[in-house]
């Protein structure tokens, strides 16, 4: 029997909790050879936060562990009691045992996901706090304490058009996520 992948479903949120779970009624069981990987796909994402930019962790499939193992009866079993584990998606497909086993997911799938993971953190839009018509504060700048309402919002380039009244006039200027906070 070989080892194949399996999505496992659980609540979400609770995630890194059943992988730490799975880990350790592994361990206990004396079946750690029985599963290769588990794996939470996550991804690294620039957001801006009051005019403050950081990374952080952002899970990519909510609610999803993915898990290299081989399917045996006891270690079905000993992943299906897990709290907080809704079970493995998919069908069943008849298998020799007494449970059917889970459809499982092809290395091609899984190493789609894990490309995804790959792409490096500057390559990425920037995660905005911020949406159209929302009133902000310049920053910097030559308009540093001015106040305007956001037109317009460039994802990809992480700039934002914001209008600001100077002597009772409309003027647009083009803006970083850095240079402006949430008034």
């Amino acid at each position: 029997m070989s080892y194949k992948w399996y999505v496992l479903q659980v609540y979400s949120g609770f995630e890194e909790k059943v992988v730490d779970q799975i880990n350790a009624d592994l361990q206990k069981e004396g079946m750690e050879n029985q599963v290769t990987e588990i794996f939470i796909p996550k991804e690294s994402q620039k957001q801006v936060k009051n005019g403050s930019v950081s990374v952080v962790e952002r899970k990519i499939h909510q609610g999803y562990v993915y898990i290299r193992m081989k399917f045996t009866e006891k270690l079905y079993d000993l992943i299906k009691k897990i709290n907080k584990v809704s079970g493995f998606l998919g069908g069943v497909k008849a298998s020799g045992m007494g449970v059917s086993e889970p459809l499982s997911v092809s290395q091609k799938e899984i190493d789609e996901i894990k490309k995804l993971l790959d792409v490096n953190v500057e390559e990425k839009p920037v995660s905005f706090e911020y949406s159209v018509g929302e009133k902000v504060q310049v920053l910097e700048g030559p308009f540093q304490s001015f106040t305007g309402v956001i037109q317009e919002i460039d994802d990809i380039k992480s700039r934002l058009k914001v209008v600001i009244s100077i002597f009772n006039r409309e003027t647009f200027i083009d803006l970083s996520c850095e240079q402006i906070k949430k008034v």
